[in-house]
């Protein structure tokens, strides 16, 4: 099953912000601007905002296996290795597009370095269902 990202205002909001201050200079200092100038801006603002479109979390039952893709960037876990998924709100640096997150964590008990993901599935209590229907020693909180 594939779970899109969900997008919240202040992600939009921080998208459109990042791509003003890119273009600010352009505006205002166009003899000093070099070329180059020209060719990264409309790089980097198509980077931003192809954000909001190329993230989506997939579940493979069969192979018990979460895919997190997050534009060119694709991590794989498998689902019996996740210990704990918690509803979370935060800013750290992650697979998610809202500030309404869950937070994974992943590693087996034995293991000393545990991993933390964020995401932010759009249907979170059908992609929660689903991953608790494969790893049923998981443990959900609020």
């Amino acid at each position: 099953m594939i779970f899109f990202a969900k997008k919240d205002i202040y992600y939009i909001l921080a998208i459109i912000l990042l791509n003003i201050i890119l273009y600010l200079p352009a505006i205002f200092f166009t003899n000093d601007i070099h070329i180059v100038y020209y060719i990264i801006s409309p790089l980097i603002s198509l980077f931003l905002i192809s954000t909001l479109f190329l993230v989506y979390y997939k579940i493979d039952k069969e192979n018990k296996i979460l895919t997190m893709q997050f534009l060119f960037i694709k991590f794989e876990i498998k689902i019996e290795r996740i210990t704990k998924l918690e509803r979370t709100k935060n800013l750290k640096l992650s697979f998610a597009t809202s500030f309404k997150r869950l937070k994974i964590c992943y590693g087996l008990k034995r293991e000393t370095k545990k991993t933390t993901f964020y995401i932010s599935p759009k249907k979170e209590d059908e992609f929660l269902n689903c991953i608790t229907s494969i790893n049923k020693n998981l443990e959900v909180l609020d």
